[in-house]
């Protein structure tokens, strides 16, 4: 099995995220975004693997916005990483859920 094909959730696409590693923020942009991680492309910097990122987004604008730890589990070929959860909040998984039905 290829890592592309290791996902355990249904992956959808969105916008961009604010991201904090290691004392440093940066924009990235979500390729891919599940109830259990992301891939982000084009951010300005290149967390190491197994490193903590906080990542920012907003899913509706008339909704608050979340704030979710992740951990790096991987780079990738294109120059962006993928982050795993390490906890999700009850109302971001019921949004992330809901975003992967359609």
């Amino acid at each position: 099995m290829k890592k592309s094909d290791q996902r355990y959730a249904e992956r959808v696409k969105i916008g961009e995220v604010g991201l904090e590693a290691a004392g440093m923020c940066s924009v990235g942009r979500i390729f891919d975004i599940s109830a259990t991680g992301i891939r982000i492309e084009q951010g300005a910097f290149m967390p190491d693997i197994d490193s903590e990122v906080r990542v920012t987004f907003v899913l509706s604008l008339d909704q608050p916005g979340f704030e979710v730890l992740g951990r790096v589990t991987r780079h990738t070929e294109s120059g962006g990483f993928a982050l795993e959860f390490e906890a999700v909040e009850a109302r971001l998984r019921d949004m992330l859920e809901r975003l992967t039905a359609r």
